[in-house]
């Protein structure tokens, strides 16, 4: 789906605050942007009119710089619900980052206050 740069918004659970953007590795992805233009790597789903991203924030932020906010770039939209936007953050930032305390601590603040909100999420498995 072709998605202006200007319409796309952060994962609802990762706080920027506590899960800071990169500033390196913005500079790597625009860089990487400028040699071979823009993947379509970052996935989003539509939700309450806007486009929230399950994971790619460096990505974004990468492309804010490279290119115009009224450009537009191709990427996947599906119809992903909060349990799942949630785990692809986790799993995503896990393998990213190389399992930091701070990516670690912040995972678990997440999906705590997200179980906390929706109980019905919580499956145990039988043993």
């Amino acid at each position: 789906m072709k998605v202006k740069i200007s319409e796309l918004r952060p994962n609802p659970f990762r706080n920027i605050e506590h899960y800071p953007i990169d500033a390196e590795k913005v500079k790597t992805l625009v860089a990487s942007i400028g040699q071979t233009g823009f993947w379509d790597n970052i996935l989003a789903r539509k939700e309450d009119g806007q486009i929230q991203i399950a994971y790619g924030h460096h990505r974004l932020a990468a492309l804010k710089q490279a290119m115009k906010l009224g450009d537009s770039v191709d990427i996947p939209v599906k119809p992903l619900d909060d349990a799942t936007m949630l785990k692809i953050m986790a799993n995503e930032n896990m393998d990213e980052w190389k399992t930091s305390p701070g990516v670690i601590d912040e995972t678990v603040r997440a999906t705590r206050d997200f179980l906390t909100q929706h109980p019905e999420e919580v499956h145990i498995k039988d043993r």
